[in-house]
């Protein structure tokens, strides 16, 4: 959504039910292929030449890959890094071995003239400003993979066009932790210490790195939103949430499912929390670098100290707050997402749950302090 929002070239992807001879089969993402039919409907030609990287592992572990560096002046040089997925018959490699030609050997004064005769530079840095702020390491620059570019006939010039995002949200992390992810800086580009001439090169250039810079500002400013990220996820999980309960095929449990939204979950992040960490991060750094309009955002209060007893519980359960001194607000959720308990503007360092009218099961808690998630966990209703 947010790729198409913002004028990103890249694939449009929604949710499909898949059902085989009238039987459920799953809940599945529909992804568009990058093909002819998606140039045409983008460029509105289709005879330029499309180049797709492919990803080197060995192992689970990047091993190099398509990262734009210049090997030779020859096709053969760069076939087993990428792939010509149009024209394969004329199989004219020229101009693509003369965009990496400009990029890995022009001079650093003659770099930005020379790689704007070439190459649609905006595609590419918008992209990378994209994945940065929503940390998708499995991307160009960190990865050399998962990227297609487009020799486009009606200017001549490269396009970037990006691909496979289901690993965005620190789902990828270039074989860091979850919280290194979440403090990455937006200038970070491997870790691995392999060569990105690309990113590099830009960052190097003063024209480029502000480019890249007020991309990044400018993106900011409309997603790291607590409150509109924390909709929109909640949005997404209430579409899907009925057909993927239903799921006979699913990877994970339905549980595993609710408490993803606020939790991590084997390695993966919790997609509201690490949004929430990520947007304090970016925010101070924007302003440290002096990105306009950008107001610096204070942490949330750590809480240090958090008892909850007795869990499970069957009449009430309190939660001792001992380390948060500022005003905040609660929220419970049962395993369908529905908020069924919440309060606002509480002082008390000693938070009691009733079970009311609750039923048996599974509930996540959320605790907001200062309009940031400060706190969150699951209690059992017996």
């Amino acid at each position: 959504d947010f790729l198409q929002e913002n004028a990103i070239l890249g694939s449009r992807v929604t949710y499909t039910r898949a059902t085989i001879n009238g039987v459920y089969w799953g809940l599945y993402t529909m992804v568009e292929q990058l093909d002819k039919t998606f140039l045409t409907h983008r460029f509105g030609n289709k005879t330029g030449n499309l180049y797709k990287a492919l990803p080197r592992f060995s192992g689970w572990e990047p091993a190099g890959g398509a990262t734009l560096e210049y090997l030779g002046n020859q096709a053969n040089d760069y076939d087993s890094i990428y792939v010509l997925k149009t024209n394969e018959i004329v199989n004219d490699w020229s101009g693509f071995v003369n965009l990496l030609d400009k990029i890995n050997n022009s001079t650093a004064s003659e770099f930005w003239d020379s790689l704007e005769v070439v190459m649609n530079t905006d595609s590419y840095i918008k992209a990378w400003a994209a994945m940065r702020l929503f940390v998708n390491g499995d991307a160009y620059p960190f990865l050399g993979n998962n990227y297609y570019m487009y020799e486009n006939p009606a200017d001549n010039k490269f396009q970037w066009i990006a691909w496979d995002f289901n690993l965005g949200i620190g789902s990828a992390r270039s074989g860091m932790t979850i919280p290194q992810a979440e403090n990455s800086s937006v200038l970070f580009i491997t870790s691995n210490g392999g060569a990105r001439p690309l990113a590099t090169r830009m960052l190097d250039d003063p024209v480029y790195y502000n480019r890249y810079l007020g991309y990044v500002c400018q993106f900011a400013q409309s997603i790291l939103d607590t409150a509109y990220l924390s909709t929109k996820i909640d949005s997404i999980a209430n579409m899907i949430r009925t057909d993927l309960y239903a799921d006979p095929n699913k990877f994970y449990s339905n549980v595993a499912f609710e408490e993803n939204l606020v939790f991590d979950i084997l390695g993966f992040p919790g997609l509201k929390p690490f949004m929430a960490n990520r947007s304090v991060v970016v925010m101070n750094e924007l302003q440290s670098l002096g990105c306009p309009i950008i107001t610096a955002i204070a942490p949330a209060p750590p809480i240090r100290e958090v008892h909850v007893y007795p869990n499970p519980f069957s009449d009430y359960a309190t939660i001792n707050l001992q380390s948060l001194n500022d005003p905040y607000s609660w929220k419970m959720y049962n395993a369908l997402g529905q908020l069924v308990q919440s309060r606002d503007n509480i002082h008390d360092q000693r938070l009691t749950i009733l079970k009311g009218n609750l039923t048996e099961g599974i509930y996540l808690y959320q605790i907001y302090s200062k309009d940031r998630l400060v706190l969150s966990g699951k209690v059992v209703v017996e």
